[in-house]
């Protein structure tokens, strides 16, 4: 039986005004192995308010889930079957998840996901997603943990 992996989000400290940037890594369960690592791109905080901020600290847990909000993501990828990854248990928030695009004005308080950090945001997001799915892909019937990090203020 395989065990999923757990995600891991270690993001900078989540301030009003300022881009929340974090790494993500999908990490073997019991064993320090990373299976995937990209960054990721969220609103900034504004006390967890539905569509604008970012999501709070916290360990969650992932499903595969279907979504209607990216029909345009199947011309682009050809893995996308109208499901995403989405953290089911945000405290008073509903269809948080994990999806592409490379600037804050893309999301509405769900983590983007990239391979490259930009000066507004990320970039590579669908390749980021795909690759993330493609790791993701043995435990889409189950969960996967997500534990979500603030990194201590820089001073």
């Amino acid at each position: 039986m395989l065990i999923p992996p757990t995600i891991n989000i270690r993001r900078e400290r989540a301030l009003p005004g300022a881009l929340t940037r974090g790494a993500l890594t999908v990490v073997r369960f019991g064993k320090p192995e990373i299976l995937f690592r990209c960054f990721t791109l969220e609103p900034p905080w504004a006390n967890n308010q539905r569509r604008i901020s970012c999501i709070p600290v916290g360990v969650y847990t992932a499903k595969y889930l279907p979504t209607s909000k990216f029909p345009t993501l199947a011309r682009r990828a050809p893995w996308y079957t109208g499901k995403l990854w989405e953290l089911t248990d945000v405290p008073d928030r509903s269809e948080v998840k994990f999806h592409h695009g490379t600037t804050v004005a893309d999301t509405e308080g769900c983590p983007l996901v990239g391979l490259e950090i930009t000066k507004s945001g990320i970039n590579k997001s669908v390749k980021a997603l795909e690759s993330l799915h493609l790791v993701l892909s043995p435990f889409e019937s189950g969960a996967v943990t997500v534990n979500v990090f603030e990194l201590p203020s820089r001073k």
